[in-house]
């Protein structure tokens, strides 16, 4: 995999740049791939830059992103370390030639004249062997260590393994580079999704897509899997469908913040009106950041519609007024502040348990939970029947809010 020049080099960006570049392409593959079915695995760096394996078949992927302008000649270093490879994994009986596909794939130029030219399509209609004659004599003519040794790894192969090897090369040239394989990608994605919402799906599966192929290089996943995929990308898709909406992982996932900087909160106050339960009040705090991060987020990237927010919280004071109405009725006049407390964490309770979808199939239950809580901390709703009336007073001192 050739990286991307820089002239620092101290410069990571050209590293991140090639993985990029990598995870991105063998993204492009599993999309092909999908078309003609499932049976098929995607592995990074396993034998090759990216692997194809299939029931019958198997593609090795060698990736060469360099300029436009390059040109693959009989002498390019990335031509002759990419028979090296070839020519070791067949040494060592790791590749059956028979049924693999040797690919390299280049974003530069294969000259007209050139060998790497010849082995741009079906090799029955080339002479292989003056192919390999003039690889050979091409690489003798050659002073540069990279060309020597891999010419070296090349003619330790017997002469018809060498044939055989060039009968299973493909060489494509001016193929899309790591810019121009997010628009490919882009283009993939657009049928059965909005137009507006095709760059956030795309973002979605990437993230998982790059994760997994991190793990690839880890060695703590073996490939991605046709099926696997497919589950990936059919969830993903269902995620922006007009009746649902995306939930980030990474927000459900999120680990339990430190009370002490919410301690002054008014929903916490709320809370504390009819419990102290220190794992409670944890648990409304990261509800009420889940939700409110999340809602950030569908606003920050337009999935809402207008007015949706204002609705939903509308839907939900409505059902919180029904229910504290009828728990207010149940108390007597002249009760004392235990049987207050009691209605209070009657109505928490029944706050923790509610499930209201801002959309049908949007049914994380933290978005209705941490929704309850942000009303909470403006006061929309409560929990203790006298609730307006003890914490008005924080809010007018000014303390209790916070960003």
């Amino acid at each position: 995999m050739t990286l991307a020049d820089t002239d620092n080099p101290f410069d990571a960006s050209a590293t991140a740049l090639g993985y990029a570049y990598q995870f991105r392409y063998a993204l492009s593959c599993a999309f092909d791939k999908l078309r003609t079915g499932y049976d098929w695995t995607i592995r990074i760096e396993a034998a090759d830059d990216v692997e194809v394996v299939g029931s019958s078949t198997r593609e090795l992927r060698q990736l060469k992103q360099v300029k436009r302008t390059a040109n693959l000649t009989d002498l390019s270093e990335d031509l002759w370390k990419t028979l090296r490879i070839w020519a070791q994994l067949v040494g060592a009986g790791k590749i059956h030639l028979p049924k693999t596909v040797l690919f390299l794939i280049t974003t530069g130029q294969v000259p007209p004249s050139s060998i790497a030219s010849k082995l741009q399509g079906d090799s029955s209609n080339q002479d292989l062997r003056e192919i390999d004659r003039q690889l050979i004599e091409a690489g003798k003519g050659s002073k540069n260590q990279t060309v020597m040794k891999a010419l070296a790894e090349y003619t330790k192969l017997d002469d018809s393994v060498r044939v055989e090897l060039l009968s299973s090369v493909r060489v494509l040239n001016s193929q899309s580079d790591v810019h121009q394989l997010r628009d490919k990608l882009l283009g993939d994605l657009r049928a059965g999704t909005r137009e507006e919402h095709v760059p956030q799906l795309l973002e979605r599966i990437e993230g998982w897509w790059f994760q997994a192929c991190l793990e690839c290089l880890a060695k703590t996943r073996d490939g991605i899997t046709g099926p696997e995929f497919d589950v990936v990308l059919t969830d993903a898709r269902d995620r922006f469908r007009p009746d649902n909406l995306p939930v980030d992982p990474d927000l459900v996932q999120a680990e339990s913040p430190e009370l002490e900087s919410f301690e002054d909160r008014i929903f916490v106050k709320q809370i504390e009106l009819g419990s102290r339960n220190r794992a409670r009040i944890q648990a409304a705090v990261r509800d009420y950041l889940r939700a409110s991060s999340q809602r950030s987020r569908w606003a920050r990237k337009n999935l809402l519609v207008s007015g949706e927010l204002e609705d939903y919280e509308r839907l939900l004071r409505e059902e919180w007024e029904l229910v504290f109405n009828d728990c207010c009725d149940e108390l007597p006049e002249g009760s004392d502040e235990e049987a207050k407390a009691r209605i209070a964490r009657k109505m928490i309770g029944w706050a923790e348990q509610a499930r209201f979808p801002i959309r049908p199939f949007c049914t994380e239950p933290f978005i209705s939970r941490g929704s309850y809580h942000m009303l909470a901390d403006e006061l929309a709703v409560g929990w203790h029947p006298e609730y307006m009336v003890r914490l008005m007073a924080i809010v007018e001192s000014g303390s209790g809010s916070g960003s």
